[in-house]
Formats: C-alpha cells, sequence, structure tokens
C-alpha cells in the first residue's frame, strides 16, 4: 500500500528501497522520480544481478537499465559492487552504514560472563540453521545469549529472541563479548556496526 502510495503522489522525488520484488518493480515500473536500491549484501556466490535476473520477473534488469540516471545501486560495502555485472556496477555509489546516536547508556562493563551471538530466524531459515548449529557445536559449553527476531519459537533457554532497545544495550553492555560468526565475504547485519559503539 506505501509503495502504490509513492508511486501515485507527486511530491515525492526520491524513494530509498529495499529489494522486495513487489514493491521494487512497482517502483521500476512505475515511479518517474529517482530509486535509490539499498543494499547490504548477499551470501557468497550470490550478487544482485542474479538474483534480479532469477527471481524477479524477465526484463527487470532491462527496466533498470533504461530508468538511466533515475536508478541508484546503493550499497553499504564498497565489495559489493565489485560482483556486480556492468549494470548495477555503473550506477553504484556506496553509501557507508551510519549509526544514530546512542540514547541509552553504552559503556561497556562486562562481567555478565557470558557471550552474545544474534541469530535470527533459526527455525525459519536454512542458513540461519545453521549458523546456530555452528554457535551450538563450537561455544555450546560456554554460557552465552542469542538474540534476534524469532518467527517460530525456538526450543532454546539460550535464545532470547527479539529484545526491546533496553534489553539490547544492556546485553552489549554487559557480555564478555559479541561474537559474529559469518565467513560471509560481501555481508555483514548492522548488529555488529552497532557493537562498535560498546
Amino acid at each position: 500500500a506505501l509503495t502504490m502510495s509513492i508511486v501515485r503522489g507527486a511530491q515525492v522525488d526520491v524513494v530509498v528501497t529495499a529489494m522486495y520484488e513487489i514493491p521494487f518493480t512497482t517502483l521500476v515500473d512505475r515511479f518517474r522520480g529517482l530509486i535509490v536500491m539499498r543494499v547490504f549484501g548477499l551470501t557468497n556466490g550470490l550478487n544482485y544481478s542474479s538474483v534480479i535476473r532469477s527471481c524477479f520477473a524477465a526484463g527487470t534488469l532491462d527496466r533498470i537499465v533504461a530508468l538511466g540516471s533515475r536508478f541508484v545501486f546503493c550499497p553499504a560495502y564498497q565489495q559489493i559492487p565489485e560482483t556486480e555485472g556492468p549494470a548495477l556496477r555503473a550506477t553504484a555509489r556506496v553509501v557507508p552504514v551510519g549509526l544514530m546516536p546512542p540514547t541509552i547508556g553504552i559503556e561497556w562493563v562486562g562481567g555478565g560472563r557470558f557471550l552474545l551471538f544474534v541469530c535470527p530466524n533459526i527455525n525459519d531459515s536454512p542458513y540461519y540453521r545453521g549458523v546456530y548449529e555452528l554457535i551450538k557445536r563450537e561455544f555450546g559449553d560456554v554460557r552465552h545469549v542469542i538474540f534476534g527476531a524469532q518467527d517460530k519459537p525456538v526450543d532454546d533457554p539460550c535464545v532470547r529472541g527479539w529484545v526491546s532497545d533496553e534489553d539490547f544495550a544492556e546485553l552489549f553492555r554487559t557480555c564478555s563479548a559479541f561474537v559474529y560468526p559469518s565467513g560471509e565475504r560481501r555481508h555483514l547485519h548492522y548488529t555488529p556496526v552497532e557493537a562498535m559503539l560498546y
């Protein structure tokens, strides 16, 4: 509904969007202003050009090219456009991930004697299920807390699921260390960036 409101609204000149097929292709096909596709990287072996070609309607990448200067591929990391095809690479403008100023005390004190992990959607995503199993295999004998939104309950007392801003800050302030187990070369969750505030 929001996408259609933007498409119909004459007062909007620029839209920043994620790459979800229906709102994204609606913008490509109907919006007359500047479309900024904000991206944060994909798992190893994938790039956005190939995802658009294989998962979106035929011709979507050609329609993006036809937008010319009205389309910007906006990755958060310099390494992302390196693997893209010429259509997206030509429009790439890297805008680093920014951090909002913290509203809650952020001084790290440690002392909680636990490791902190982020791992959402453990029971919904094979990728995150693999991350979870890695955490349990490598760190299962160490006291730990795993947070991240879970669409389905996880039968593990170490998994907290989604946490409030206050709980998030407290977990980071008191953990012994935040561990981000990832082998991805061109993808980084926002959480490790936030962890640098502590």
